[in-house]
């Protein structure tokens, strides 16, 4: 009984709450997650995220939220007690004005899945740099070129290193500042923003760190927002 108020709550709160509609992107953290059917949740009806993968971001729905800022996931493929899709609930910070949400697989979850989002608008995510998204459970330190910045856990970091030279990077743990978990050369692209994942590693031969690199082209991303702007004006 408890479960059938609270689906019908939810639905009740969506529908008629003053809301605010956010473009809301996701991405898979792996093939496991993009194989998931999942519905983002606005007004009366659900919306089947289309297009989800671990390498790209999918292209932007427009979500209604209300004053808590929560956006609704529901996993179809999963289901309660009752036979009815489990709900994931994803709080979104009110400053942020284009979220991105990470999806990563979690056991716990009646859904199987937590959902992370980030700020994602070019505002404050500029072309050319990297955004470091720190998904370990502890601080990591972060050397770019000659920039030195802490990653606090489930924290993120912009990192502009400027120009197209080839840039030394690592990552160090507290404990041994001086003995590096992950160290390459990454060179930057003025027309080409890179979304960073650090998560603790799950293969003892790749190290201790595992290393997503999701980049996004300013010709995609333009590409991306003259077509949601033709969306809007047919709907009007």
């Amino acid at each position: 009984m408890k479960t059938v108020f609270l689906k019908y709550a939810i639905v009740l709160w969506v529908t008629i709450l003053p809301a605010m509609a956010l473009p809301v992107r996701f991405l898979a953290w792996d093939g496991n997650i993009s194989g998931r059917d999942l519905k983002v949740l606005s007004g009366e009806e659900g919306k089947k995220i289309e297009g989800l993968n671990q390498t790209r971001k999918t292209a932007p729905y427009r979500v209604a939220v209300g004053d808590d800022h929560i956006v609704y996931l529901q996993a179809a493929d999963r289901k309660d007690a009752e036979g009815k899709p489990v709900v994931l609930r994803i709080p979104i910070l009110p400053n942020v004005k284009e979220p991105l949400i990470l999806l990563l697989p979690n056991p716990n979850e009646p859904s199987g899945i937590t959902g992370i989002p980030f700020e994602d608008s070019s505002d404050g995510f500029k072309f050319g740099s990297f955004r470091m998204l720190n998904m370990t459970k502890g601080q990591l330190g972060c050397a770019f070129g000659k920039d030195r910045k802490v990653l606090k856990p489930r924290g993120s970091e912009d990192f502009a290193p400027g120009g197209t030279t080839p840039t030394p990077i690592a990552f160090v743990g507290p404990a041994r500042p001086k003995d590096p978990l992950f160290t390459s050369v990454w060179t930057p692209d003025p027309d080409i923003r890179n979304l960073v994942i650090i998560a603790p590693g799950t293969d003892p031969r790749l190290g201790p760190l595992a290393i997503k690199i999701v980049p996004e082209s300013r010709v995609d991303f333009e590409m991306q927002q003259s077509l949601n702007s033709d969306k809007e004006s047919n709907a009007n």
